[in-house]
C-alpha cells in the first residue's frame, strides 16, 4: 500500500540527477508541484518532463533551480526565459512520434499524477489527461499521485491500482480550467463557413481555441456526428447534450466518443465522470494513422498562425521565436487527407494584431518553421471564405489564398506573388 504523505514532504523525494515526468492538462498536480517550486533545493539537477499544453498549463519547473532541466514537446511562453537560457530540451515531432519517444525512452525515476479516489475494485482513474501517462506508467520507478475527488472517474484508458502507488497526497483542490473566450463576429463568420462542409455522420477533430469552438457552435442541426479528438472541449458537451454527435456512423469505437484529454470547465468534467460513451485513449491510438485510416469521413479542424501563398502553414512559430509546438496537427491533417470521404482544414483569421497585419503572407520568412507542408493542405477557411487547395495549381493556389485574405492587403499581395512567380 502507498505512504501518505503531506505535500510539504514531497521536496524530500527528490534528489540530483533524476528524472521526474509530471503530469499535464487538467490533472497537473499543482498542490505538489506549488510545493516543490516553493522549496528550489529540491530541485538541483532535477530533470523534468513536464507535458504541458499551451493555453492550459502556465508553469515551467525548469525554472524552479539554475541546475533544473525540462524535457517537453511544446515551448510555452512562461518556458520562454528558460528556453533560450537552455535549459528546455524540445523535441519537435508529431504527437505519435510523441508517444513513441516516451515509450523507449528509459524508466523515469518518478511519476507524478493527479488521480481520482480508487473504485470499489481499488483502481484509481487518470481522469481528464491520459494521452502520454501509458507509455511511462508500466516503467516509472515510483509512483506519487495526488487523489483529488474532484478528478472525474473516466473510461476508455489504463486505471491505476491504488496499490501501485509509491506515495499519495490527499488533497481537494480544483482541477486546472480554461474557460472559453467570447467569440467575435469574424470568428462566427469563420464557423459557418466551416460547418458548410461537415455532413450529417462526419467525425470530427478539434484543435483548442476560438476557432474551433466557433465551429461546433455551429453544428447543432447536424446528426450522427462522431467525435475522435486529441481533445474534448465545453463545446463538445453541447453538442453531445443536443444529439447533434452521438457516433452512432463511426466504424470502429461506434457509439464512443474518444479523446485524449479534455480541457476546459467544471461543465465538461462533470459531463464525463463516470459517462462510459466517452474513451479516453493514448496518444498511440488517438493520433497513429492505423487509427485514423479505420475512420470513414473523418474531418480534421485545425488552425495556423499565418499561411504563406505556397500554402504552406505554420502553427508554431512567431517573428523568430518557437511557440508552442508541432502537436496533433500533422497527424490529423494527414489522418483526414486519407480517411474515405475525409477533409482536412485549416481555417484562422485573416488579420492579427487588430487588422494590422495579414496571415496570409507572400512567403514564410526565412528561417521560419512549416508545421503543416503544401503537399498536405486540403481546405483553408477565413472569414472572407473557402478554398479547397488541394487539386490547385500553384498559380490557382496564390489566386485563391489571396481572396481570402484581408481586402487592404490583396493587392500588395498579388504583387508579391507576381514577383516571387517570375522567380521561380
Amino acid at each position: 500500500m502507498p505512504k501518505k504523505i503531506k505535500a510539504t514532504e514531497v521536496p524530500g523525494l527528490l534528489h540530483p540527477g533524476m528524472t521526474v515526468y509530471v503530469q499535464g492538462g487538467a490533472n497537473e498536480p499543482t498542490e505538489i508541484m506549488e510545493v516543490v517550486k516553493a522549496q528550489p533545493d529540491a530541485s538541483d539537477a532535477v530533470r523534468y518532463i513536464q507535458m504541458f499544453i499551451p493555453g492550459v498549463n502556465n508553469g515551467d519547473y525548469s525554472s524552479f533551480h539554475p541546475n533544473a532541466k525540462a524535457t517537453t514537446f511544446f515551448v510555452t511562453a512562461p518556458m520562454r526565459e528558460s528556453w533560450k537560457a537552455g535549459k528546455v530540451d524540445f523535441y519537435p515531432f508529431h504527437l505519435h512520434a510523441d508517444y513513441r519517444f516516451l515509450c523507449a525512452m528509459d524508466p523515469v525515476d518518478l511519476l507524478v499524477l493527479q488521480l481520482s479516489p480508487p473504485d470499489k475494485h481499488g483502481n484509481c482513474s487518470l481522469g481528464p489527461t491520459t494521452d502520454y501517462v501509458p507509455a511511462v506508467l508500466g516503467k516509472a520507478k515510483a509512483i506519487l499521485a495526488e487523489i483529488n475527488p474532484n478528478v472525474p472517474y473516466t473510461y476508455g484508458g489504463p486505471r491505476v491500482p491504488y496499490e501501485r502507488l509509491d506515495y499519495v497526497v490527499e488533497t481537494a483542490h480544483e482541477l486546472v480550467l480554461t474557460p472559453d473566450n467570447p467569440l467575435n463576429d469574424d470568428t462566427k463568420r469563420i464557423g459557418k463557413l466551416v460547418a458548410e462542409l461537415i455532413e450529417d455522420g462526419d467525425t470530427i477533430q478539434i484543435g483548442i481555441g476560438n476557432v474551433p469552438n466557433a465551429i461546433l457552435a455551429e453544428l447543432h442541426g447536424k446528426r450522427d456526428l462522431g467525435f475522435h479528438s486529441g481533445l474534448m472541449t465545453d463545446a463538445c458537451v453541447d453538442l453531445i447534450e443536443g444529439g447533434a454527435m452521438n457516433g452512432a456512423r463511426k466504424r470502429i469505437d461506434n457509439g464512443v466518443h474518444v479523446t485524449g484529454i479534455a480541457v476546459g470547465t467544471r461543465k465538461v468534467f462533470d459531463f464525463i465522470n463516470n459517462n462510459a460513451t466517452i474513451h479516453f485513449r493514448e496518444v498511440g491510438y488517438t493520433h497513429e494513422q492505423e487509427t485514423l485510416r479505420h475512420l470513414d469521413c473523418f474531418i480534421s479542424l485545425n488552425s495556423v498562425l499565418e499561411m504563406d501563398l505556397l500554402a504552406q502553414g505554420n502553427a508554431e512559430w512567431i517573428g523568430t521565436e518557437q511557440h508552442g509546438g508541432i502537436g496533433g496537427q500533422g497527424d490529423f491533417v494527414r489522418g483526414a487527407r486519407n480517411s474515405r470521404g475525409g477533409k482536412s482544414v485549416l481555417a484562422f483569421l485573416s488579420t492579427g494584431r487588430r487588422g494590422t497585419i495579414s496571415r496570409i503572407i507572400p512567403r514564410l520568412p526565412h528561417g521560419a518553421v512549416v508545421t503543416t507542408p503544401r503537399s498536405d493542405v486540403d481546405y483553408v477557411v477565413t472569414e472572407n471564405g473557402v478554398a479547397h487547395v488541394r487539386d490547385m495549381t500553384v498559380d490557382q493556389r496564390a489566386e485563391a489564398l489571396i481572396g481570402l485574405a484581408a481586402e487592404q492587403f490583396r493587392a500588395e499581395l498579388a504583387q508579391e506573388w507576381e514577383k516571387m512567380r517570375a522567380a521561380m
